[in-house]
């Protein structure tokens, strides 16, 4: 993708009726144009002829290209009409009133004049032919419209070449013919940022970064709501979704909802901490409470305690319920045991239990159903008063389904696909998405952030090395706080090179929640599946274990702002 000046398009701009057409056609060229194009929002000029006073303006948009120029593209959004008897150019909005706007191909041609003079007379350039056309967009119209007839359109943008935007942009650098020399290729480009680029600004520490982004993941998070809405009818439903498309805050609405209209609900996963992390999402009045005098495991709920709303992993859950029912458990003693007691024991138990126990629920709602396996269907239905026709909801990750082989779900019905990418950015969704063989394509919905950052390493010392400056960078310089960072491995304890020695810097990693002061979530990739921070640092990327695909999918898609990758020399082998 271009590298894009400033990172992210103004929020405030997004609602404003002109600045909403320039982010239309600033997020066609941020989809479509390569990495070596360089796109700047609203260049600033100020031009001296010699026959008047001194005069300021503006171009929406400039791209530039080292081997093909640059073009001025003025932008002008809502239907547009040009009166060929008097030349008057007028913009109609959505609600159909009519604005008076300037002649946009006379303003382009004007801000490619002054920026000609501008560059022509910098010492570096002095002399050299400036590579300079210009270019109309029209998000809203069709060039084969009436109203636009009179302008030249071959340097005209409308709603279907902003489609294929790349293909646009060079039909129209072929129409101008520039020929950039030897200077502009090598060096044009670092010019016009150092002449454009406001640089007090143009750093803005990721920590800030951050801030500013939450409303943007917020209201996409709101309107993805929306889809609950369409499913309201639906008693059983598989909602299907890339990591990030917001399948686990759908699933604490949804809980929310059936919670508010009287039903007791039950939410499960697979991943303690995402029951965890759920749990916290429901209002205090909603949660089930602990019960006095019972020597639980951590996070163990009442499950029949007057609660509306239940959360607990699967397995938590089956163990809770065969404990209350005396339904014996077996110790696992060796890592055989442990698998047979996970896929086979505790569903086998909790079908027991449900058998031995009076209390159900209305509905059950489960997140990450990818990970579930064949058996665990069965035993989870077994908790509904109705299992064939109860309220049945399942969350899960069609390309993750790949990876893991999960077994088919328990509903007939085809699942509803969730295509929009809404919590992360548009950087990590496109880094992400290399990754993902699942249906439908996912489209990336949040703000622009940061390219993700990938490094490499020859041996432990190098991974640290690369650790430690990457907290420190993070923390320190790029004021991100501890609490919205973790560390991600594909190894458990006993094997990971970074949890033998936490210690990094003023830095230590924890695997507790929420960390101390000083100190940076510590997980392994299994473990945090279906939770998400701002910030991600995938380590340890090595062959064995994971497919590499697997891991950096699942891994890598956590990170909502910046995701930093630290990968062996030869993972990718």
């Amino acid at each position: 993708m271009p590298r894009l000046h400033p990172p992210e398009f103004p929020v405030a701009l997004k609602s404003d009726r002109s600045g909403a057409a320039e982010y239309e056609v600033w997020e066609a060229l941020a989809d479509e144009l390569p990495d070596e194009y360089v796109v700047f929002h609203r260049v600033q000029w100020l031009d001296r002829p010699d026959d008047g006073p001194p005069r300021d303006g503006e171009c929406d948009l400039l791209i530039a290209h080292p081997a093909r120029g640059m073009l001025v593209v003025e932008v002008k959004g809502g239907r547009i009409a040009v009166d060929p008897a008097t030349g008057a150019w007028r913009s109609v909005d959505r609600h159909g009133k009519a604005h008076v706007i300037d002649n946009p191909f006379a303003q382009a041609n004007e801000s490619k004049h002054v920026l000609r003079r501008k560059l022509a007379s910098i010492p570096w350039w002095r002399g050299r032919p400036v590579p300079i056309g210009h270019a109309v967009a029209l998000p809203h119209c069709a060039k084969g419209g009436s109203s636009i007839a009179d302008a030249s359109l071959d340097v005209t943008l409308d709603a279907a070449d902003l489609t294929r935007a790349r293909a646009s942009v060079e039909r129209v650098f072929d129409f101008w013919r520039l020929a950039p020399d030897d200077h502009w290729r090598h060096n044009g480009i670092a010019a016009l940022e150092r002449l454009f680029v406001h640089h007090d600004f143009a750093r803005v520490p990721l920590g800030v970064q951050m801030r500013q982004q939450e409303p943007e993941f917020l209201r996409l998070t709101r309107e993805q709501a929306g889809v609950l809405d369409v499913l309201r009818q639906h008693r059983r439903a598989a909602i299907s979704g890339c990591a990030g498309s917001g399948k686990t805050m759908l699933a604490v609405e949804k809980a929310r909802r059936l919670a508010g209209e009287g039903f007791r609900v039950l939410v499960t996963c697979f991943n303690r901490a995402l029951a965890d992390f759920i749990r916290a999402q429901l209002p205090p009045p909603q949660q089930a409470r602990a019960r006095a005098g019972v020597a639980a495991g951590r996070g163990q709920l009442d499950l029949f305690g007057g609660a509306r709303v239940d959360v607990e992993s699967f397995h938590a859950l089956a163990a809770a319920w065969a404990r209350r029912a005396g339904v014996p458990l077996p110790e696992a003693h060796d890592e055989e045991e442990r698998r047979r007691l996970f896929d086979d024991v505790l569903p086998e138990a909790l079908v027991r239990a449900a058998g031995e126990l009076p209390e159900r629920y209305d509905a059950v709602i489960v997140d990450e159903g990818q990970d579930f396996k064949e058996e665990w269907w069965v035993a989870l239905q077994t908790l509904l008063r109705d299992p064939d026709h109860g309220i049945l909801y399942v969350f899960y990750d069609d390309n993750q389904s790949l990876y893991t082989g999960g077994a088919a779900l328990p509903i007939q019905t085809p699942p509803f696909v969730l295509t929009r990418n809404c919590r992360n950015t548009r950087e990590i969704h496109r880094w992400v998405g290399r990754f993902y063989r699942g249906g439908a394509e996912p489209e990336p919905a949040g703000p622009q952030g940061r390219p993700p950052v990938a490094l490499r390493y020859a041996d432990e010392r190098g991974l640290r090395e690369h650790v430690r400056r990457t907290l420190h960078q993070l923390v320190a310089e790029e004021k991100v706080p501890e609490r919205d960072l973790v560390v991600l491995t594909p190894h458990g304890r006993a094997r990971s090179a970074l949890w033998r020695d936490p210690v990094f810097g003023n830095l230590r990693l924890t695997d507790a929640w929420p960390p101390a002061p000083n100190h940076v979530q510590w997980s392994t990739v299994h473990a945090f599946k279906g939770l998400e921070r701002p910030v991600v640092v995938l380590a340890e990327v090595e062959r064995g274990g994971w497919s590499r695909a697997e891991l950096l999918y699942v891994g890598g898609s956590r990170a909502q702002s910046h995701l930093v990758v630290i990968e062996r020399e030869d993972a990718a082998g």
